[in-house]
């Protein structure tokens, strides 16, 4: 599809608005450091969670994480590269796209082959087949699949989009114990049914945005009332997950009172954004915290006991 005037003028006024980056600030925006880090501490309460008790040694565990951290930024450097026409027609990666322009798609490529393959190899010397295949299947599957393909045909394609995002406790647990567990895998599940509400928010936030680039997102394809319905029960899904992630763990009542206290504040903000105040940012935003405020609690019980 030509690009049209409108199209022609987005573009220019990303690449227009606001200070270029310098070129290893531009690097470090285009490796997407949120997402790694989320990525990088969901790896490490797999770890935590399959261990029973018993820490692995400070090799295996600094080689898994390092092996995660080169994947998720090869990944979404690479994610960046093949998405770079259509984030110069959103506002809100302006930044991201004046990050590109600033360091340069050669480097920027150079780079993401460099940190995916050094992840694999990592994976296949020092760890084992189980998270090497893991490993692989998370950056192939994001970049050919959900990216290349999924994204652009199917509002749908969030669905198979979330499992590469799932994946790094199962990546964990697989580094360090050799097996899957089903701890590992019911916070697997969690994150995977996490991402769709996280996502369905910021595609009612910016569904204008998710128009002039060409994405065929939820409230475009089917309304935004299916898209608020479908947002709050996933958010309703996840408090019986978690608890139920509590009593398999055999946690305390203090991860009970947290996880379902922290569940129960987003979906309550959730309904309110949703419904009253159409700031669908602030539920983005509450959907951040909310995870983030589940991996400390699993994470520091899992030490603790």
């Amino acid at each position: 599809m030509a690009a049209g005037p409108e199209s022609c003028t987005a573009s220019a006024a990303v690449l227009s608005t606001g200070r270029r980056p310098g070129f290893l600030a531009a690097l470090l925006l285009l490796s997407k450091p949120g997402i790694v880090l989320a990525e990088t501490v969901a790896g490490f309460a797999g770890i935590l969670l399959s261990c029973k008790g018993q820490m692995p040694t400070a090799a295996t565990l600094c080689l898994t994480l390092l092996s995660l951290i080169m994947a998720a930024s090869g990944a979404a450097m690479g994610n960046c590269l093949i998405e770079a026409a259509a984030d110069r027609k959103m506002l809100r990666l302006a930044a991201r796209s004046r990050a590109l322009a600033t360091a340069g798609s050669g480097p920027v490529a150079i780079l993401a082959l460099l940190l995916t393959g050094g992840a694999f190899i990592i994976a296949a010397i020092c760890l084992n087949n189980l998270a090497f295949c893991l490993l692989a299947a998370a950056s192939g599957s994001y970049l050919f699949l959900y990216t290349l393909w999924l994204k652009r045909c199917s509002a749908w394609g969030v669905l198979l989009g979330a499992i590469p995002g799932a994946l790094p406790p199962l990546i964990g647990a697989a580094a360090v114990s050799g097996t899957i567990t089903m701890l590992p895998l019911l916070l697997a599940l969690i994150i995977f049914i996490w991402q769709l509400p996280h996502f369905w928010l910021l595609a009612l936030e910016y569904r204008d945005q998710y128009t002039q680039a060409g994405f065929p997102v939820l409230p475009l394809t089917h309304g935004e009332p299916l898209t608020r319905i479908l947002t709050l029960t996933a958010i309703a899904l996840l408090l019986p997950l978690t608890v139920a992630l509590g009593l398999l763990g055999a946690f305390s009542s203090i991860y009970q009172t947290l996880s379902g206290g922290a569940g129960i504040v987003f979906l309550l903000l959730c309904v309110r954004c949703l419904y009253w105040t159409h700031a669908y940012r602030q539920g983005f935003r509450a959907s951040l915290v909310y995870l983030m405020t589940l991996f400390g609690v699993i994470c520091l019980e899992s030490l603790l006991s």
